[in-house]
């Protein structure tokens, strides 16, 4: 480690400090370190190195690393961690580093890896090499999700020869090379192999200007090795509608049905407009947020979150993606419109389901013991087939 602040000692804690222009790196960091509420800024290779366990790297800003334009396919970027990495990477912003943002090479001890609620985007590829979201690269057990992945040269997410990660509720758009999401296993790198991986409630979006040859998400098939790497209820959405769906590096599907019946992924997959609140192509969290009409909403798996990248309640069964739709109304404060079609929950909240015409009706639902304040997982549906309004 050239230049920077090191914290190779056991259990050391860095919090709000500002680390910019190292030499070479930014912050190392070591078994038990903590990195919290951090600029880790315009160092010469990389925000963040070094590794091992127990580590937690949260709330930081890490931007503009590896100046010194060394090879990202060596190592540079945001943050690499080596060496038997296992803890948490979580609440950070990773951006516009010339390489990767967060990369994860060698988390391959046993303990678990978990990067969740980071927004990394606009990482910037140098000439020759590559420039991924977040890679997890020959490790082993992880769990990736509700981040908010955008606009990242190549790449979203990248798992490479690595098994046990599952990846779910993130939103990943509007890289301009290879695949938004790429399950890689065919690089000879024994033991490590590409197995038991799955990628599920994903809300995948290519939407570039640049370049629409490549697909949303990048599969392989099994063999020498590679087993049982899963993908479903992902929502696909490339404009103006034909998607690309790639198997085995190659062999792509323009449809979700001939997707599901050539591999047996997606079978609760959904392709349409995910119906962001801002543009079609989100370039901050706030984008991602979703419209009332969205397909994403409900339709996702229950894999255990009880959160979403801001912090809000799940509703019902998870939406698709990093951003759970708030419903915006309470039953006996509210009144629904006169055309019904609303979904109420356990707690009391409410949205629509179908465009309302802008009358309401008087019609309050309250369960006989009332609403249970907590409560988000159940819901009833109301259609109201006609209303007197005289």
């Amino acid at each position: 480690m050239f230049g920077g602040v090191a914290t190779a000692g056991t259990h050391s804690i860095l919090e709000d400090v500002d680390v910019q222009w190292g030499d070479f790196g930014g912050i190392g960091i070591g078994v038990g370190g903590m990195v919290l509420n951090s600029t880790v800024s315009n160092n010469g290779n990389n925000g963040i190195g070094n590794g091992g366990d127990d580590i937690i790297i949260r709330g930081n800003k890490i931007s503009g690393n590896n100046y010194r334009l060394f090879d990202p396919g060596w190592h540079a970027g945001g943050m690499k961690l080596t060496r038997g990495f296992d803890g948490i990477i979580e609440n950070n912003e990773v951006w516009e580093n010339y390489g990767s943002g967060i990369w994860l090479d060698g988390a391959d001890a046993g303990g678990l890896s978990i990067i969740r609620n980071n927004y990394v985007h606009d990482n910037v590829q140098v000439v020759g090499s590559f420039s991924v979201g977040i890679m997890f690269e020959i490790s082993n057990n992880a769990l990736i999700h509700n981040n908010i992945v955008l606009n990242n040269a190549n790449r979203g997410i990248y798992l490479s020869t690595s098994a046990q990660a599952d990846i779910f509720n993130n939103t990943v758009s509007g890289s301009s090379a290879y695949s938004m999401v790429d399950l890689e296993g065919n690089m000879a790198r024994a033991p490590a192999v590409l197995r038991d991986n799955e990628v599920t409630n994903n809300l995948i979006s290519y939407i570039h200007s640049k370049n629409y040859l490549y697909p949303e998400i990048q599969m392989q098939r099994d063999g020498e090795g590679r087993q049982n790497n899963r993908a479903d209820y992902n929502l696909y959405y490339r404009p103006p509608g034909t998607v690309k769906l790639t198997i085995g590096y190659g062999i792509t599907y323009s449809t979700l049905a001939s997707w599901q019946a050539a591999t047996g992924h997606d079978l609760h997959g959904v392709v349409a407009n995910p119906l962001f609140i801002g543009s079609a192509a989100p370039s901050t969290p706030s984008d991602a947020v979703l419209t009332y009409l969205s397909p994403a909403i409900d339709a996702g798996k229950d894999v255990g979150i009880t959160s979403d990248y801001f912090g809000n309640p799940i509703y019902g069964k998870p939406d698709i993606g990093a951003v759970e739709y708030k419903p915006p109304f309470r039953t006996g404060v509210d009144k629904p419109d006169i055309t019904g079609n609303i979904r109420i929950y356990a707690d009391g909240k409410f949205r629509n389901k179908s465009a309302p015409h802008g009358i309401t009706a008087d019609l309050i639902v309250m369960p006989q013991n009332g609403f249970r304040s907590g409560n988000y997982a159940e819901w009833m549906d109301i259609a109201i087939s006609e209303w007197g309004t005289s």
